[in-house]
């Protein structure tokens, strides 16, 4: 079972650093909205949406989102590991695709980033408990409620949605508890007003009226929910209380906008939105996740606001929408992008006998071919590559004397630490003897193959050496027949020197040649391998080319 802290220290590598980008995104909002000042409530308010938004997104994008990095190493491996023309050494078959294990250990910095996850954990689940309970109380006082159907009401709401272009159907209800008029609710909009306000005079329910069904074409619910989800998200974070409590103020000062544009006299809306507001000192409501006509915190600002003849009431057009959202996008998507880092991936290599190879050459290439990455093993053995953007990797690791090793399938995953332990095995040997033969050739064609040479020898290895060579004779049948081919033989070096497991790997040879060949070679004798000074058996590839003389 995966724990919420497993790999804790790279989690919260990247959730810090989606705070910081999303502490931009919103400090871009503050300084936009400073700048258009002069500009109406809903413009603000489409600003601090489109940055909350963005903000919100950034994690969830960088899960998907094609990762990059400003500095990442472009620069080839040296010549002598990309050609191994110089030195003869067997690839290992390619593993099949494999998701590397996530290391178990925990140091002090993971136990550290774990505790950091709880507190994390601890004001997000507050927060969204809060919201919860908000939105079971709404629901139960929105079920005890009764429908507001007077003639009246009913006729005010028809002209006002009509006036504002709202098609969708809006329910009023009236619930005891409430001392103030709030709205709820996105596909299904819900206005609750107090028990009283059948009583209302005309002009107060157009007020309300107007006000609570502008918050409805807006969608501001909706967007204060949105809101309230990033506080939960960045609790820690400032900018993110600034921008909700910004969005609810603006949100109103656009809906007052909105209804002075309907025709209504500033000095009657503030006197009716002031008489309303006299009501709230005694409401146990003002908690609820909903929309209020006349909250306190923004009052003043808004009354003040409302007899300002000079200001700009204008509501934000779809071009501007489009404009705003657009350019949050452009700004996210790249931030986004520079969160999809993977954790740390590390290694040991180590020889067939355990013990640790330092100074191995470790190669790590994205199967696109976009990034390649270089570094080397340590005394110990260990190598270790930090901060890679998640994918798909090739990994080869190169010595002097062993095999080259290839895993072609490595999958980084984000926020993870992984760990390969590499094993190395002995590199082949390949030996050459040319035996020549009087007599024409036959017309038949020569196999060739290619003229490799014995490997290098470095790190712990001490290669081998021929020390008995039997030289083969040229079969008399094949000689008269003007046959001739290389014979390719592959055996193991034994701990003792002999070859075991001769065999020939060119199945189209001539027979007499393969015989002769076998026989020969069957006798030879080397000094073993010593791999930390013990013997180890070594695969060795024997090429026996039977020519004619010209």
């Amino acid at each position: 079972m995966t724990l919420p802290w497993d790999g804790a220290e790279n989690w919260l590598g990247q959730f810090f650093l989606s705070a910081v980008k999303a502490s931009l995104l919103l400090g871009l909002a503050w300084l936009f909205v400073r700048l258009s000042r002069p500009g109406s409530a809903a413009m603000r308010h489409l600003i601090w949406t489109a940055a909350v938004a963005a903000a919100i997104s950034i994690p969830l994008v960088s899960k998907v989102a094609p990762g990059w990095r400003l500095d990442s190493l472009k620069q080839a491996a040296p010549r002598w590991l990309s050609e191994p023309s110089e030195s003869i050494v067997s690839q290992m078959p390619a593993l099949p695709p494999m998701l590397l294990a996530a290391d178990s250990a925990r140091p002090w910095q993971e136990q550290a980033a774990g505790a950091l996850w709880w507190i994390w954990a601890g004001g997000a689940l507050a927060l969204a408990l809060s919201l919860a309970l908000g939105s079971i109380r709404l629901a139960l006082l929105a079920w005890r409620a009764r429908a507001l159907d007077t003639t009246e009401w009913k006729a005010a709401l028809e002209e006002i949605a009509a006036a504002l272009g709202i098609k969708r159907p809006v329910r009023l209800i009236r619930c005891r508890e409430a001392t103030m008029p709030v709205t709820w609710g996105w596909l299904r909009p819900r206005v609750m007003l107090p028990q009283d306000c059948v009583n209302w005079p005309r002009e107060r329910i157009r007020v309300v009226l107007a006000h609570e069904l502008a918050h409805v074409k807006r969608q501001d619910w909706a967007v204060q929910m949105l809101a309230e989800f990033g506080r939960a998200v960045y609790w820690f974070n400032p900018l993110i209380w600034i921008g909700s409590n910004r969005l609810r103020t603006e949100s109103e000062l656009a809906a007052d906008d909105a209804v002075l544009n309907l025709g209504i006299r500033p000095p009657a809306y503030a006197e009716q939105l002031l008489d309303i507001a006299r009501s709230l000192k005694r409401s146990r409501l003002a908690w609820l996740p909903a929309l209020a006509v006349a909250r306190q915190s923004n009052l003043e600002r808004r009354l003040i606001a409302m007899l300002n003849p000079s200001l700009d009431r204008r509501t934000v057009t779809a071009k501007s929408v489009f404009l705003i959202f657009t350019a949050a996008l452009c700004l996210a998507l790249p931030l986004a992008a520079l969160q999809t880092l993977s954790g740390k991936f590390y290694g040991t290599v180590s020889d067939a006998t355990g013990g640790v190879v330092p100074n191995a050459t470790v190669i790590l290439s994205n199967v696109n071919g976009s990034t390649r990455d270089m570094t080397t093993t340590s005394t110990v053995g260990v190598f270790e590559f930090v901060d890679l953007p998640s994918g798909h990797y090739t990994l080869e690791v190169l010595k002097p004397g062993f095999a080259r090793y290839v895993v072609s399938d490595v999958a980084l995953e984000p926020n993870k630490n992984q760990h390969l332990p590499v094993k190395l095995a002995v590199g082949k040997v390949t030996e050459r003897i040319n035996v020549v033969g009087d007599g024409a050739k036959a017309a038949a064609q020569r196999t060739s193959g290619e003229t490799p040479q014995r490997i290098r020898v470095g790190g712990n290895v001490q290669s081998t050496k021929l020390v008995h060579m039997e030289r083969p004779s040229y079969p008399t049948v094949a000689k008269a027949a003007g046959i001739e081919g290389m014979v390719v033989l592959e055996a193991v070096i034994g701990k003792e020197g002999s070859l075991l497991s001769l065999r020939v790997m060119n199945s189209q040879i001539d027979p007499d040649l393969a015989r002769a060949a076998v026989e020969a070679v069957s006798q030879w004798k080397y000094q073993p391998t010593l791999l930390n000074g013990e013997p180890v058996e070594v695969i060795v590839q024997i090429d026996v080319n039977f020519t004619l003389a010209k």
